[in-house]
């Protein structure tokens, strides 16, 4: 058990950990018609941000478990109410670390409605998403912290909402990040030191979440057919390493991690820099920035979902328009890292934005990189679990590139909202595959303006949506 003192010293850093991973930095972004806002460590579809992030501490010598939730436009944490540590890692069914101390576990709680209002039921999806990218983040900042990460996907989230109080709420527990570090070293700064944006404590009474209406409550119940919340039995844990890519094998727990934490300080140490390409300046993207970044892919973590299976994750295609050293045309990520050329491709679509519901941000990039995955063949074998964690894979890959792209010194953007027939034509899919998510990268244009914060929503046309809910139940 922790001393008091060392109880104090390990909030201060996983305060700190989580304001590098998920705080405001210290971009102004400017709205059409709307006064600017702050900009943020992590992206999210229309910067809706539809989670919330639960922080729970282990128990000092006389002091007793503690939670908090991270308010990140007052930069606070505020004390909630809630099981002690241990508790709430039964509730969710999650198993406890064998030689070390579980210092923190960081609920990422899903609140599907501030996407959906905007965006329909593919606000769900792309609400995984963005806790997919909240939660790479964070588990990047854990590791530059030199604490040992593994996420949960495969948990009891009903029970785990009633553990927070919050059954009631129209909320979803999608994520469990897990965090343990050897006892002599939960008082040891990690690399990066203290953050600049590090929240502070908020001492008003606990926090409750705030009640939802009836369009709310009609949009959960709604997601019946597609959300994991009601499955009280999720598929058995199978923790291993694992990047998240089709292709490469997991690794075993226990095995050297030295190259892959040598990538994820990298990225840490990036994270300040990265952000949103608003637009694109019709110039050419360097093929060794690229490269360069498809290596970062290769940063793996502790995943409970990392099934021995080859199909497990998602594969990456790649448009290529505009790419010195790089024949225009489509391209594979193969298992060894290397981008190949795909057998029959040549010819990139006229107009990337076309593919992309029109959004101008993407007219002039030299690239498309689609993340795309057979979905309906591992709904078959998986259910809606299958669902949830292939977006987690998908979000969590994105996420890596897009801070590599900030290492790299090139311009990138994600797209949630796709003509996914158009976007399989453009990088040749094949018929069992699906699109999941889309980024554009090239060189960015400071002068542009994205409009993804405005009213107008970009997504997925029904009509030609291969993901219907009636499909998935």
């Amino acid at each position: 058990m922790l001393s008091d003192e060392d109880l104090l010293g390990l909030r201060a850093r996983l305060f700190s950990l989580l304001g590098d991973a998920c705080g405001q930095t210290g971009q102004v972004l400017p709205r059409i018609g709307l006064d600017p806002v702050c900009g943020r460590a992590v992206p999210s579809a229309g910067a809706l941000f539809p989670y919330e992030l639960y922080l729970v501490l282990p128990a000092g010598e006389t002091t007793p478990s503690t939670s908090y939730i991270s308010d990140v436009d007052a930069n606070v944490m505020r004390a909630v109410e809630a099981p002690d540590i241990g508790a709430l890692g039964a509730a969710a069914g999650i198993p406890a670390p064998t030689g070390a101390l579980l210092c923190a576990l960081v609920v990422a709680v899903a609140r599907p409605w501030r996407s959906m209002r905007k965006y329909g039921d593919r606000g769900y999806l792309y609400t995984c998403l963005d806790v997919a990218h909240a939660t790479a983040s964070i588990a990047a900042a854990a590791e530059a912290q030199r604490f040992a990460p593994t996420i949960f996907l495969r948990i009891r989230r009903r029970a785990l909402a009633h553990a927070l109080g919050l059954s009631d709420h129209c909320r979803e527990p999608q994520v469990v990040l897990a965090l343990s570090a050897d006892a002599d070293a939960t008082d040891r700064g990690g690399k990066g030191g203290a953050s600049q944006r590090m929240p502070s404590v908020c001492n008003l009474p606990f926090y409750h979440a705030e009640p939802t209406d009836e369009f709310e409550q009609r949009a959960w119940e709604g997601l019946r057919a597609i959300t994991c919340y009601h499955q009280d039995f999720p598929p058995p844990q199978v923790i291993r390493r694992h990047s998240s890519l089709a292709g490469r094998s997991p690794a075993p727990v226990g095995a050297d991690t030295r190259d892959s934490e040598t990538l994820w300080r990298g990225l840490f140490e990036a994270a300040p820099l990265r952000f949103s390409a608003r637009g694109f300046l019709p110039e050419p993207l360097s093929v060794d920035a690229l490269e360069g970044a498809l290596r970062d892919l290769d940063a793996d973590l502790l995943l409970d979902c990392a099934d021995f299976d080859a199909r497990s994750g998602v594969s990456l295609s790649l448009a290529a328009r505009r790419i010195d050293g790089l024949e225009p045309g489509i391209y594979r990520l193969d298992p060894s890292g290397a981008m190949s050329r795909a057998v029959g491709g040549s010819d990139t679509p006229a107009s990337f934005s076309l593919a992309c519901m029109n959004q101008s941000v993407v007219e002039n990039a030299a690239g498309l990189v689609v993340l795309h995955a057979p979905v309906r063949e591992v709904l078959a074998r998986r259910g809606r679990s299958g669902l949830c964690e292939l977006h987690f894979h998908a979000g969590q890959v994105a996420h890596k590139l897009c801070v590599a792209a900030a290492r790299h010194d090139f311009g990138i953007t994600c797209i949630g909202g796709f003509d996914e027939q158009l976007i399989a034509q453009a990088v040749w899919l094949q018929s069992e595959d699906d699109a999941i998510y889309v980024i554009a990268i090239g060189k960015a244009d400071p002068e542009a303006v994205k409009l993804d914060r405005a009213a107008i929503a970009y997504a997925h046309g029904a009509a030609q949506s291969t993901l219907q809910w009636s499909r998935l139940s």
